[in-house]
């Protein structure tokens, strides 16, 4: 059976809607790593990026999050981690529209498909953090509340 790796336990890729307590669990320990723990990070911070020149709030999602790309690409995959993601995006969104007028940029940005032992043709770690650093230093107040690739736009491969 293929599986894909979720942070607290493999769920098999095709099977998650038949393992209800699995599926419970992963996803309430992703919910607090990959939600709450952000919202709580943004808040702690908040009060030094408002102070700041640069008032940059960056979270890292994933092109998985895309209902676009899953449909079309037919990929279920990484299930609870790309919902977790997808609720983080939304949290960039609302945090986005609260700080607009304080001229803060918030942005959930996708790495892309990094080098690892099962996409051993991607891009090295070194070449999307300078993809990213470039997105993220081109940002700009329109910008904010957008879920972009390492690219600067909806392009995640």
């Amino acid at each position: 059976m293929d599986t894909a790796k979720n942070e607290t336990l493999k769920i098999a890729s095709s099977g998650f809607a038949c393992q209800h307590e699995l599926l419970q669990q992963d996803m309430h320990a992703s919910l607090d790593v990959n939600v709450i723990r952000v919202v709580n990070s943004i808040n702690s911070f908040l009060p030094l990026i408002l102070k700041g020149k640069a008032k940059k709030i960056m979270v890292i999602s994933t092109g998985g999050a895309d209902p676009d790309l899953a449909v079309a690409y037919n990929l279920p995959y990484q299930f609870t981690m790309c919902v977790m993601k997808a609720a983080l995006n939304i949290v960039v969104a609302k945090f986005a529209a609260e700080l607009k007028s304080r001229h803060v940029k918030v942005l959930a940005l996708s790495p892309g498909v990094v080098a690892t032992a099962e996409f051993p043709r991607s891009m090295t770690p070194l070449e999307s953090v300078e993809h990213q650093m470039k997105v993220i230093e081109n940002l700009i107040i329109s910008d904010t509340g957008k879920f972009l690739s390492h690219w600067g736009n909806k392009n995640w491969l």
